[in-house]
């Protein structure tokens, strides 16, 4: 929550959480893919299912856009391929650069927290694989403002929280168990 985010001079993704999946190669050194990281598929979370964070309603669908080969982007397609759910209280979820052609979802259906909605991609406004999440209060980003959007019960930076609302540089895991 201040300019060294990439969102926070946004008010429509203040509080976007981008999601990169990490594995430690030496204490202290974190790496997103094996290999070279010149294709997506090298990345650890690029076709891994990506879940709903709580029941809704499916509002968008956005699919068609192309994945793009690791370091480049889409400005034209800012988020990429995307799920919007509404939660029926005025916020709604978006979770973006997903992997074209791979949605489980129509506008209409109604989800459940857990149901796969589609698989992590590399579409849009991203360099790499990666979840692009996001509470707003609207259903049309460009008109709604970004909410915060706290995890319950998960470890943050080694320590298991009841409430988090993640930070720049945090490193969130499901506890064991969970």
């Amino acid at each position: 929550l201040a300019p060294g985010n990439g969102h926070y001079l946004n008010a429509n993704q203040r509080f976007a959480v981008d999601f990169v999946i990490n594995e430690e190669v030496s204490p202290g050194k974190w790496k997103s893919h094996r290999n070279s990281g010149r294709q997506n598929t090298d990345y650890f979370a690029y076709g891994l299912d990506v879940l709903a964070p709580a029941d809704g309603v499916v509002v968008q669908v956005v699919d068609g856009v192309p994945d793009n080969p690791p370091g480049q982007t889409d400005v034209y397609f800012r988020l990429g391929n995307s799920v919007v759910l509404s939660f029926e209280n005025g916020e709604y979820a978006y979770l973006s650069h997903l992997m074209m052609g791979s949605m489980r979802v129509r506008a209409g259906d109604r989800v459940q927290r857990g149901q796969a909605l589609a698989k992590c991609g590399n579409s849009g406004n991203s360099t790499g694989p990666h979840l692009h999440f996001q509470l707003t209060d609207g259903p049309h980003i460009s008109h709604a403002g970004s909410l915060p959007a706290y995890f319950r019960n998960v470890r943050k930076n080694g320590t298991t929280q009841l409430e988090v609302l993640p930070q720049s540089g945090d490193r969130l895991e499901n506890p064991p168990n969970s």
